[in-house]
């Protein structure tokens, strides 16, 4: 009888489980969709050869508080951020037509981390730039360039580090 009783609470501990959200769903409660959204855009097309050229990738991170009043942010890249979560990257991918210069990344604002310390973030948006130069023996025509941006977005906890690539 004993073990009829542990194997019908074991049961029902399955069960009641089953029910309960995964982190995922219970992370995105409330939205649509991810709380990040990126946009690639040149400021300058179409561009000759010597010209240079501008990529800004434009990351607007959701505004919308979670349960516990903490926003949506993300995370410097290294060298700025020092903390176990996953600072962002950017690399871009020119080809031979280009040559690449140093990403300019934003000043991240400071908030408060679960320790009470300061930690440097993103909110709501971050514009990073990446200049580039066309090559005076570029071929002529359309030249693809792209980006991968590293980014792990959190608020009172993390979600799982994502990766996109951008042309």
């Amino acid at each position: 009888m004993k073990y009829d009783l542990i194997k019908a609470l074991c049961l029902l501990c399955v069960a009641s489980l089953a029910l309960l959200p995964t982190q995922a769903e219970a992370q995105f409660e409330g939205f649509d969709d991810h709380p990040v959204t990126l946009d690639l855009q040149a400021s300058k097309a179409p561009a000759r050869q010597g010209d240079q050229v501008i990529l800004v990738l434009k990351v607007d991170i959701s505004t919308e508080p979670d349960q516990n009043g903490k926003h949506w942010h993300i995370y410097p890249p290294e060298g700025v951020h020092e903390g176990i979560e996953v600072a962002s990257s950017l690399v871009p991918s020119a080809g031979d037509a280009f040559v690449v210069g140093q990403v300019q990344w934003p000043e991240p604002m400071l908030v408060k981390n679960w320790e009470g310390n300061d930690q440097p973030v993103y909110e709501k948006q971050a514009l990073i730039y990446v200049p580039l130069i066309v090559k005076s023996d570029a071929p002529l025509g359309e030249q693809t360039v792209s980006v991968v941006f590293g980014y792990q977005p959190c608020n009172s906890s993390c979600i799982a580090p994502t990766e996109k690539t951008l042309e």
